[in-house]
């Protein structure tokens, strides 16, 4: 399986406009986010596949062995991780699945949930196809990850 190694930019990825269902599963995520702990941004992710949500996560304080293995050491253990953390605990199958991620700022504004460059890899091993998230404009976009 390739994975991308630069990730800096959302348009180098193919998007294209979510369906109802997937703008749905975004709003479960955006209401997700604001369970977080953190305050700086409160993000929110759920992964899906059809109509069937199979792990739902939050970012919050406290890190995961699991994360190290993406470079990310960081106090905070990312929705999008926490998310793949409870789908393979509870042993989903995640190969072929969307992921929905939205973030929330301080200010109470929705902002680039695009998933970080230590998440992105994560999720495309874990056989995730696309994200549905929000751009640096606001606006909702399904981005293809997968590598097929």
């Amino acid at each position: 399986m390739r994975i991308y190694t630069n990730l800096s930019r959302l348009s180098k990825y193919k998007s294209e406009t979510p369906n109802e269902r997937e703008m749905s599963m975004l709003s479960v995520a955006g209401a997700l986010a604001l369970s977080s702990n953190c305050t700086p941004h409160k993000v929110g992710a759920v992964v899906f596949k059809r109509n069937r949500v199979l792990a739902r996560g939050y970012n919050r304080l406290g890190g995961h062995p699991f994360q190290h293995r993406w470079n990310q050491k960081g106090a905070t253990l990312h929705a999008e991780m926490h998310a793949l953390l409870l789908a393979h605990k509870d042993r989903e199958d995640v190969e072929g699945a969307d992921i929905a991620v939205s973030r929330w700022a301080k200010s109470g504004t929705d902002g680039c949930s695009f998933p970080c460059n230590h998440c992105l890899p994560a999720l495309q091993y874990s056989g995730i196809r696309n994200v549905i998230c929000f751009s640096d404009n606001h606006v909702p976009v399904k981005v293809k990850i997968s590598c097929d």
